[in-house]
């Protein structure tokens, strides 16, 4: 359907779904968004990243994407009858959140906000992620936005720097412990509390107690942490170098990020690294072009790997990369009926580890921000080599490499290279 054509349908349908949920409102389409009158409150609405949104999915979700976008502008526009922020008592009372950036749900968010002062306030923060805050007063929160901000007479940095602070103060209190009581299960902590828990992440002193915690349980002193915080009010996090303890914290982040019954909101499958008090990155390990010198790359339908200049690879479906003299192969097969979510990857390398009864621990993580998980069938076996699993927004593509037995150590490394050159086509380095 025409772009242009779905948001005047749209436009027409959302004008008149408003003005059911905000009868005290006054709402009308005016030169193409809609208009919305509500006591003090004169703005516009944007539907055009509604028919935007609505185009990249099938129309039996339709109804529900148009469904959230009204109900953010009611949302919205009855915020604007809540007085800004005022007083430097109140700084005392914020509190950082984390959230995911993901620009097409932002732009919708944007869309149905009917005016600029109601927009959260906002700071970049990692790739992916940004700051928001939130204002707890007698034990309830509330957003803060930009007009907070303003009457405030502080910069949104100034407004971090003091929510970090004020997190500081709750470290001690937060609850952190083991996931369980047996030797590997106490490798792996879990922090919980109300909204609070992933905010740790932000603050130094959190991450000084998680090295304490972890050196206290593990063999030896935490060097570098790896943590994932699925949920608004949860983060596991282990040691890096506990490959098992690892892969049970992946697989149960994973888990809970997909599971409605879990308290919270889910946030994200990511993982993050933690090097230091205060030093955190995300955890991705993908290989941009200019790490790699006479490698090419190659379209795979939806998806792009390189590999040397001397390989020969097929880029018609059965896709597979080949060394010369065919002593090493890479088999790839994609799957793009439906999407594949980070915890469906987990199970399928679960089924795969034991259909090939592979006993060492599943690695999980990111290349240029796709979740995979793989399954190393190790060297010396008959067949070396192994299976990574990789999801795709719209799909599954699985590589499954074979080595030269006997001497795959090179030839591991190449693959490895290989499999972190996976990208989705047109996405760049």
């Amino acid at each position: 359907m025409d772009l242009d054509k779905l948001e005047r349908s749209l436009l027409k349908r959302v004008v008149e779904r408003v003005q059911q949920l905000l009868p005290e409102a006054t709402v009308r389409e005016q030169g193409g968004q809609l208009a919305i009158q509500l006591g003090s409150l004169e703005g516009q609405c944007s539907v055009r990243p509604l028919a935007e949104a609505c185009l990249r999915v099938d129309r039996t979700q339709w109804g529900g994407i148009a469904g959230s976008y009204c109900q953010v502008i009611v949302r919205r526009a009855q915020e604007h009858s809540i007085p800004p922020m005022e007083g430097d008592a109140v700084l005392a009372e914020i509190l950082p959140t984390i959230v995911p950036c993901v620009p097409e749900d932002d732009a919708l968010i944007m869309g149905a906000t009917p005016s600029p002062g109601l927009q959260s306030a906002r700071v970049d923060w990692l790739p992916g992620w940004n700051i928001e805050f939130v204002r707890m007063h007698d034990g309830n929160g509330q957003r803060v936005r930009q007009c907070d901000v303003e009457q405030l007479d502080v910069t949104v940095d100034a407004m971090r720097d003091q929510a970090i602070a004020n997190l500081k103060e709750r470290v001690p209190e937060l609850s952190i412990e083991p996931v369980g009581d047996d030797e590997l299960s106490e490798k792996v902590m879990v922090t919980r509390g109300g909204g609070v828990a992933m905010s740790m992440l932000l603050c130094p002193e959190a991450h000084h107690r998680m090295f304490t915690l972890l050196s206290m349980f593990g063999d030896a002193p935490a060097k570098r942490i790896l943590a994932v915080a699925p949920r608004t009010n949860v983060v596991f996090f282990a040691d890096m170098k506990e490959a098992e303890a690892v892969a049970l914290m992946v697989s149960m982040a994973w888990q809970a990020y997909e599971n409605d019954a879990e308290p919270g909101v889910p946030v994200s499958p990511h993982i993050v690294i933690i090097k230091g008090d205060g030093d955190i990155d995300m955890h991705d390990v993908g290989l941009g072009t200019t790490r790699l010198t006479n490698w090419f790359g190659h379209a795979l339908g939806s998806i792009r790997v390189m590999a040397p200049n001397t390989w020969e690879v097929s880029t018609e479906a059965p896709y597979s990369l080949r060394a010369p003299s065919d002593e090493c192969r890479v088999d790839v097969t994609l799957e793009e009926e439906r999407v594949t979510t980070p915890y469906e990857l987990h199970q399928r390398a679960r089924e795969y580890a034991d259909e090939h009864a592979v006993q060492r621990p599943i690695g999980y993580g990111f290349f240029h921000a796709l979740p995979w998980a793989w399954v190393d069938r190790g060297l010396d076996e008959e067949d070396p080599g192994g299976a990574m699993f990789v999801g795709l927004p719209g799909g599954l593509a699985t590589f499954e490499t074979h080595l030269p037995p006997g001497g795959g150590g090179h030839w591991a490394l190449t693959v490895r290279k290989i499999l972190a050159t996976v990208t989705l086509i047109g996405d760049s380095d």
